[in-house]
């Protein structure tokens, strides 16, 4: 039979554990020192584990911060686009106000020499209301995105 090549392998007896009992037993700190060696030598799953288990909720939490700053971004950007929007629609909608005041003048001016009739400065003055209206709408849409804007960047309306 071919001689097989074993390899050392501690052996343990219970001779040893009375021995260190007789001087000392678990008090030792030989023994403290073993034990928490074994402990930790077959305890590694467990770490590996606990280790996995950390790394995958920092994963986590980093990926969390990252879309609500995306959406916070995403919020501000919307914010500051619709109070452009809406700030440039109120600015034509002044210039157009100016602009059929002037007509309505002109209208009832020409209705007082007698040019034109009465239904053009009504029809001038209707106009003017209807802008006027749309005027109002404006710049309450300019405040309301204002107030969005705000609360985006982190404020909150009171």
């Amino acid at each position: 039979m071919p001689e097989r090549r074993s390899c050392p392998i501690p052996k343990l007896s219970a001779g040893a554990f009375f021995d260190s009992a007789a001087s000392g037993g678990i008090l030792s700190p030989g023994f403290a020192l073993a034990s928490r060696l074994f402990v930790t030598i077959f305890d590694k799953g467990r770490l590996n584990g606990q280790v996995y288990r950390a790394t995958a909720e920092q994963k986590e939490a980093v990926e969390q911060f990252r879309k609500t700053l995306l959406g916070a971004l995403a919020n501000a950007q919307n914010a500051l686009a619709a109070s452009a929007r809406t700030n440039a629609r109120a600015r034509l909608l002044a210039q157009s106000h100016r602009n059929a005041s002037r007509t309505a003048d002109l209208a009832r001016q020409r209705f007082i020499e007698g040019s034109d009739d009465f239904g053009t400065v009504l029809d001038a003055d209707r106009r003017k209301l209807e802008i006027q209206d749309s005027l109002v709408v404006s710049r309450q849409e300019s405040l309301n995105s204002a107030i969005l804007l705000y609360t985006a960047m982190g404020g909150k309306p009171r």
